[in-house]
């Protein structure tokens, strides 16, 4: 006879597993045990928000890169780290297919109404066009933070003493599961269309920059900035940039250093196969969370 939630535990483990299974799985075990909140994570988190009515939750927000064309020119466009954040509606198994397809990240393309709010935001009546860039390893992060979910929950049951029988469970088992709700910190946020609201917002994120990790990261930068191989003029601004944010770090200014950290996890982001682009993006991912 196979515990169900047992099984559970160890597939969250597994990584050849699917989290789109995974939630299969936790789905049926959540109905069994009419367990509402979990039956309703796994349905919209295998149905995505697309949505409008549904709220988005806070861990599915991901920091993007903007692409904007000012008349015939395409070019990077630095928002805030508050405004550079875009929530995936995405059913689970539409990310698992976007990492799959072995591409450094996805664009989608700006509405009218979007790039009317580009307009506004650079004070450019040129923009004529635009893209937000996602790159597929924070989608990544994002499902490995959905299949956490799911293990927490499997854990938080087996502690309860519930366990199941190929999906069976007996009646002291369903009157525990009643007590035992869905292991989730992450929040939500409402679903409004951030890019189109970003006018409106002023407010700067705040999760306790670790300053020291920001200086060891410029050092690292500094002593290695030739090996990005960065044409001159490129180099010479990721100069200025570094040392911008260590006044910046004297003053204590920690939505000042999240912008330019961005700008330069942008750069490094269209530097294809460099290992010390890749090891700076890994850094400034930490530390921003």
């Amino acid at each position: 006879m196979s515990k169900s939630v047992l099984d559970l535990q160890n597939d969250c483990l597994n990584r050849s597993i699917p989290c789109s299974q995974l939630l299969l799985k936790a789905y049926a075990i959540a109905r069994k045990l009419n367990i509402a909140e979990m039956v309703d994570f796994c349905k919209n988190e295998l149905d995505g928000y697309q949505d409008k009515l549904k709220k988005i939750p806070k861990y599915r927000q991901v920091n993007t890169c903007t692409n904007l064309c000012n008349g015939y020119t395409w070019y990077i466009a630095t928002l805030p780290f508050n405004l550079s954040l875009t929530s995936l509606p995405h059913s689970v198994k539409e990310m698992e297919m976007i990492c799959s397809a072995e591409k450094e990240y996805i664009n989608v393309k700006m509405t009218a109404e979007q790039i009317q709010t580009m307009k506004t935001i650079f004070n450019n009546p040129n923009i004529i066009d635009g893209y937000t860039l996602i790159f597929v390893y924070l989608v990544e992060g994002v499902i490995f933070k959905i299949r956490r979910t799911i293990l927490e929950w499997a854990l938080k049951l087996g502690e309860d003493g519930i366990w199941g029988e190929n999906l069976e469970f007996t009646e002291g088992e369903l009157s525990k599961a009643q007590n035992t709700t869905i292991v989730n910190n992450f929040g939500s946020i409402n679903n409004s269309n951030l890019i189109n609201s970003m006018i409106k917002s002023t407010a700067t994120i705040n999760n306790g920059l670790d300053f020291a990790k920001v200086t060891e990261l410029t050092n690292q930068i500094s002593q290695n900035i030739k090996a990005l191989h960065l044409p001159e003029v490129q180099e010479n601004g990721l100069s200025s940039d570094i040392s911008e944010i260590k006044d910046m770090i004297a003053r204590k200014d920690e939505s000042g250093i999240r912008k330019v950290l961005h700008k330069i996890d942008c750069i490094c982001q269209n530097i294809t196969g460099n290992v010390v682009a890749a090891g700076i993006i890994a850094q400034i991912a930490s530390i921003l969370g």
